[in-house]
């Protein structure tokens, strides 16, 4: 099987009041490939809130059974997460949210969040 390798940033705004997942890399994998996710970051200038990487098309609601992967993004800081090979497998897609749990207004722009891995 070939590997392709994908990196973007985030390209549209997340928030708490829109509820909604945005792909991580700015845009959805490619149909009837897998995406493995190697390493991804977030700038919070925010407070402290956890974030969700779903494995769901953009504009899905969080759902619990969709979540691949939860951390707290720290305030005033860049968060990175690098994952051992073969990397953090999605099959739907690869998209960021707040956590529903947030009482929070904060916001992600776009370029504030991104990733990379590869498409097999």
């Amino acid at each position: 099987m070939s590997r392709y390798s994908v990196s973007g940033v985030g390209a549209g705004v997340i928030d708490q009041a829109s509820g909604v997942t945005r792909p991580l890399l700015g845009r959805e994998k490619t149909t009837g490939r897998a995406f493995w996710l190697r390493s991804f970051w977030i700038y919070n200038d925010a407070s402290e809130l956890p974030i969700n990487l779903q494995d769901a098309t953009a504009g899905d609601t969080m759902a619990t059974g969709d979540t691949r992967f939860v951390v707290m993004a720290a305030s005033g800081r860049n968060t990175m997460v690098d994952f051992p090979a073969p990397g953090l497998k999605f099959t739907t897609g690869c998209s960021i949210i707040i956590d529903g749990t947030a009482n929070t207004t904060a916001a992600f722009t776009q370029g504030e969040y991104g990733g990379c891995g590869y498409e097999e």
